[in-house]
């Protein structure tokens, strides 16, 4: 099985588990955060995988109104299609915010973030791993890897699976 696939396989399951009110606010907050562009007036998620944009659009739409998210589709050649999500406007995107426990200061850098329950870490975690993590098949050896943004986020993260769910990495 490639990798790719393999991948893929593990995103569609990880979407499937997320049910629930405070599950759903845990992986949009994961989705959000690790997207890639954020600001107070625009969010950019990028996928090739269909499970994550329809999940990442019903979670959008749920919090704050449907047509909140517009999807373009890049083609790439041979390789998968790479789905743009965009939420735009800053009462949009403030409305996600609110629902994700997120809050910016008045300049527009990130002020806080409010850490999900320990009941729901997983769904965190598999927020951010739907957002801009991938996984290597079993058969070369597991290798979890995340692409992040800012250095701050790398940082953040692997603290965050160090502190909080006892996984080693390394940046």
């Amino acid at each position: 099985m490639s990798t790719q696939l393999f991948s893929h396989q593990v995103k569609a399951e990880a979407a499937s588990g997320i049910t629930g009110k405070k599950k759903c606010d845990a992986c949009l907050a994961g989705m959000i955060l690790f997207s890639a562009e954020l600001s107070p007036d625009h969010i950019l998620l990028q996928t090739e995988n269909r499970d994550v944009r329809d999940l990442f659009v019903r979670l959008s739409e749920h919090a704050a109104g449907e047509g909140c998210v517009s999807v373009s589709k890049r083609q790439r050649g041979a390789r998968p299609p790479l789905y743009l999500l965009r939420v735009k406007g800053c009462e949009s995107v403030g409305r996600l915010f609110d629902r994700a426990g997120i809050s910016y200061t008045e300049g527009g850098g990130l002020k806080t973030v409010s850490p999900p329950s320990e009941k729901n870490l997983g769904a965190f975690a598999a927020g951010v791993f739907l957002s801009c993590g991938s996984v290597v098949t079993p058969e070369k050896e597991y290798h979890l890897e995340f692409v992040a943004r800012t250095e701050r986020l790398c940082l953040d993260l692997g603290e965050f699976f160090a502190e909080r769910l006892g996984a080693e990495g390394r940046i």
